[in-house]
């Protein structure tokens, strides 16, 4: 499971909390309201466990800019999306 984004809205980053039955490969991306990647993290594997995903409020091209956003954590072939909004 996949928890909301912490803080919604954010001046920020954000935070998510993600349970895992078993052992996975997560993934996580942001994305633009209109769905352009504008964030990655690597792969990693994570064991069975509540673990949290954090963004730091950075883009390819510097801070985030005001509006809403998509995360998306990839477990393997399910995706769990979650939308929150940056305020400046």
């Amino acid at each position: 499971s996949l928890s909301s984004a912490f803080p919604n809205p954010t001046r920020g980053g954000v935070a998510l909390a993600v349970t895992l039955p078993r052992e996975a490969d997560v993934r996580m991306s942001v994305l633009d309201i209109q769905g352009r990647e504008v964030w990655s993290a690597p792969m990693r594997h994570y064991g069975a466990g509540r673990w949290s995903l954090d963004w730091d409020g950075m883009t390819t091209r510097g801070m985030s800019r005001t509006g809403v956003y998509l995360a998306i954590v990839r477990l393997g072939r399910e995706s769990l999306l979650r939308r929150f909004a940056v305020v400046r």
